[in-house]
């Protein structure tokens, strides 16, 4: 009854939501799974079996994440001219050094950092946050999704040597569709 009333009036959290209604039948499912093979090897004393097992189910756990991370990224790349995060990553690699802080003006829970964080393989650190909240420098690079005219005439008036950057020259993919790139030199 508890699933039942949980599934029904769950409201989903953000990238989520397609699946979040499924997730305590999962968690029954894992516990279920993790309670019996609890109760195979304390009752048959196989701990060095338990062992070598929960291993090979670990390594086979990482092996299918990373296959499939970069089987994402390749096939996204076919798609690009549907988002903004190739060329932007593609912008970001060719222009940025490494090990650079790059705020992404937008809602926190918004994608592109996680995105970015995996076309770059890690290169950049990244901070997403609102507008008004974000931390700008005269040093840094800002992404801002859906930029509005107004705060795009806020970073120009408080950073006036900065350039906006809506369209990629010399980049795969090069126009943007949903962001600009504000970065200072």
């Amino acid at each position: 009854m508890v699933f039942l009333l949980g599934a029904i009036l769950t409201l989903p959290p953000g990238g989520f939501h397609r699946t979040s209604v499924a997730f305590p039948f999962i968690a029954i499912i894992i516990t279920e799974t993790l309670w019996f093979l609890f109760r195979f090897i304390f009752k048959t004393n196989k701990l060095k079996f338990a062992f070598i097992l929960l291993n090979l189910i670990l390594v086979l756990f990482i092996a299918t994440n990373l296959k499939s991370i970069h089987a994402m990224i390749k096939n996204a790349n076919s798609i690009a001219d549907l988002h903004d995060s190739v060329p932007i990553a593609s912008f970001l690699e060719s222009n940025v050094p490494k090990g650079k802080k790059i705020f992404i003006s937008a809602f926190p829970a918004y994608h592109l950092q996680k995105e970015l964080f995996f076309r770059t393989h890690g290169a950049y650190t990244f901070s997403t946050n609102y507008f008004q909240n974000t931390a700008f420098t005269d040093h840094g690079i800002v992404i801002l999704h859906y930029p509005l005219e107004s705060e795009l005439q806020e970073l120009q008036k408080k950073f006036p040597d900065c350039k906006i950057i809506k369209s990629l020259s010399g980049v795969k993919f090069g126009k943007l569709n949903y962001h600009a790139i504000f970065i200072c030199n």
